[in-house]
């Protein structure tokens, strides 16, 4: 899974260091996701855990298909992409967020609005203020992280 290598990648060595409990969302050809408990990436009890584009939205559209079509109609699918990332602080309450994926090395999705969108949806008055970033080893994380697994 290329957003759990990023998520490795990005612990190691990358804007996650020192982390322990951080979430991994890759966007591109659809939305990717990785989750680490404890420091380890966890895998779920069926080796699928983290497919968060397949969460159901509001619309009852699956995160992914609504950040796409969202897209096409205004250019720009930040603030969906922040309302998924917010439900993902609700429902793990991470350290940190790291963003990956080409349109997040491009600099086509908007920090700004996602945080707002982050501020404005997390219930917890803490959680509020989770750091999301961008991957900080940019568009070759996940090589890094591939790489990483077969290091030791």
């Amino acid at each position: 899974n290329d957003t759990r290598c990023l998520l490795r990648a990005e612990m190691q060595w990358g804007a996650a260091e020192g982390k322990a409990n951080v979430i991994a969302v890759a966007i591109g050809t659809g939305i990717g996701g990785a989750l680490a408990i404890n420091g380890g990436i966890w895998l779920g009890a069926h080796g699928s855990a983290g497919e968060f584009g397949h969460m159901l939205m509001g619309s009852l559209a699956e995160w992914e298909v609504e950040a796409r079509d969202t897209y096409r109609t205004s250019g720009d699918a930040s603030m969906v992409i922040g309302r998924g990332i917010a439900s993902l602080i609700n429902g793990f309450d991470p350290e940190m967020v790291v963003l990956g994926g080409g349109p997040v090395a491009k600099g086509s999705v908007n920090l700004e609005v996602i945080r707002a969108e982050v501020t404005r949806r997390v219930i917890a008055p803490d959680a509020k203020d989770t750091p999301v970033v961008r991957a900080a080893l940019g568009d070759m994380a996940q090589a890094i992280g591939a790489a990483l697994l077969f290091a030791g």
